[in-house]
């Protein structure tokens, strides 16, 4: 079967699209009232929309969202509609690429002559 091709929003030019809208109808209304998922069916790329998921796993992260919160899904789906048809979702400003060679999951460069598996529970005994 062919790819059905959307005109991309995000990437300007006509390309494969999704199989099938990325959310249930309903999950989140568009600022201009439409369904979201279905504005995304009809005008994101899979190519953009894995660009989107990679952008949103950062995101995600750096802000350490709960997505079993319904605030924090609301939240993702804001910054997807900012990314794909606002004026974009920015890296958080605390936002640091993992430098080469550093540990994965060490989101933060910094060197010191402690390791980070010390209780912090009693650092108020020393007071």
């Amino acid at each position: 079967m062919a790819d059905r091709m959307v005109k991309c929003v995000k990437l300007s030019r006509e390309l494969p699209g999704l199989d099938r809208p990325p959310f249930k109808k309903g999950a989140f209304q568009a600022k201009d009232g439409t369904d979201f998922g279905e504005k995304i069916f009809e005008s994101v790329s899979k190519d953009a929309w894995r660009m989107w998921l990679e952008h949103s796993k950062m995101f995600v992260n750096e802000y350490r969202l709960d997505m079993t919160s319904p605030a924090h899904q609301a939240t993702w789906f804001r910054e997807c509609e900012k990314y794909f048809f606002g004026e974009g979702s920015a890296l958080p400003a605390e936002y640091k690429p993992v430098e080469q060679g550093q540990p994965a999951g060490h989101d933060h460069a910094h060197h010191h002559d402690h390791d980070h598996a010390h209780d912090h529970a009693h650092d108020h005994d020393k007071k």
